[in-house]
């Protein structure tokens, strides 16, 4: 929100209707700049996996995508998809923000809760089994993952 106004009560309106950034007038464009690429990360992460299939220069690279992409439902550290490919846990997250602007454990997210939406129409399965089939060991955690990723439950999708 951008505004004119400084009032507390003005503002904690706004972060209570879920509101992202308040930024007082007046303002300069690089303030501008560093809000809308905060913003455009979080908007992101919510994206369909789809966005994330672009191939790389880099082939060691994408094979380590193709990896991600089939075993994502495992439990995976950045440390041992480091060890894996032979590069550095710094430089995995360095070509994931090049490349998708994002990180290695938002990629996986998105990909665990783009197949966790999938298979929650499948009424024969129950969100825990879901939970379990896609790597969490928590069900507690992925139900938490789920509704912060989506803004609804797992159940309220069903």
């Amino acid at each position: 929100m951008l505004s004119a106004y400084d009032e507390y009560d003005d503002v904690r309106t706004f972060f209570k209707q879920s509101g992202y950034d308040y930024i007082l007038k007046p303002i300069n464009d690089e303030e501008i700049r560093i809000l809308l690429e905060k913003l455009y990360v979080k908007i992101s992460a919510k994206l369909p996996e789809e966005d994330l299939q672009a191939v790389t220069e880099n082939p060691i690279f994408n094979e380590l995508l193709k990896y991600l992409d089939e075993h994502f439902a495992e439990k995976l550290t950045l440390e041992q998809i480091a060890e894996k490919f032979g590069f550095s846990k710094n430089y995995i997250c360095q070509l994931f923000k090049k490349h998708f602007d994002t990180t290695f454990s938002i990629y996986i997210t998105k990909k665990r809760m783009t197949r966790a939406k999938e298979m929650l129409t499948d009424k024969t399965l129950s969100v825990k089994e879901i939970a379990f089939d896609l790597g969490y060991t928590d069900y507690h955690h992925f139900y938490r993952t789920y509704k912060n990723y989506y803004g609804y439950s797992p159940k309220e999708n069903r």
